[in-house]
């Protein structure tokens, strides 16, 4: 990944802001592999070596999937990278034009506490800014549920 900052992602035609040093690499979703059938919540696969990165489609009653996706970020995790099907992504150009405010614990309908953790102004318009963390966590449960059903 890049030096710079941020990454900005549209999520559910939303745009949303992804802190870089979270973010292992990006990629064309015409390089990945489909899922086998009847696996939700996995919408792709990355080979790499001899592992396979699982790449997830986050929905959300706030941010349901529209199912329409191009690229993938794919987050840092202990074991291997997990993607998040992304509509686009881009770099924030100019860092200097980003203005970012912290926000206080935000209400939300997710379960495991809110996926945002801030807000910037970017191009006289408010962009929350991702929870890595939390992001990453969220995944993480999505990846476990079908690892559970690929073994039952």
């Amino acid at each position: 990944m890049s030096q710079g900052q941020y990454l900005k992602l549209i999520l559910a035609n939303q745009p949303f802001l992804l802190p870089s040093p979270a973010c292992y690499c990006t990629e064309s979703r015409h390089r990945l592999l489909p899922p086998e059938q009847g696996h939700s919540g996995i919408v792709a696969w990355h080979h790499v070596q001899q592992q396979r990165w699982p790449v997830v489609a986050l929905s959300t009653p706030d941010l349901p999937f529209t199912g329409t996706w191009s690229q993938v970020v794919f987050l840092n995790s202990q074991h291997h990278p997990v993607g998040l099907a992304c509509e686009q992504l881009s770099e924030v150009a100019d860092e200097n034009a980003l203005e970012v405010r912290p926000l206080g614990v935000i209400g939300s309908r997710i379960e495991g506490g809110p996926l945002i953790s801030g807000l910037a102004m970017l191009e006289d318009s408010a962009i929350f800014i991702l929870d890595a963390q939390r992001l990453l966590a969220r995944l993480l449960q999505s990846v476990r549920r079908f690892q559970k059903r690929e073994s039952s």
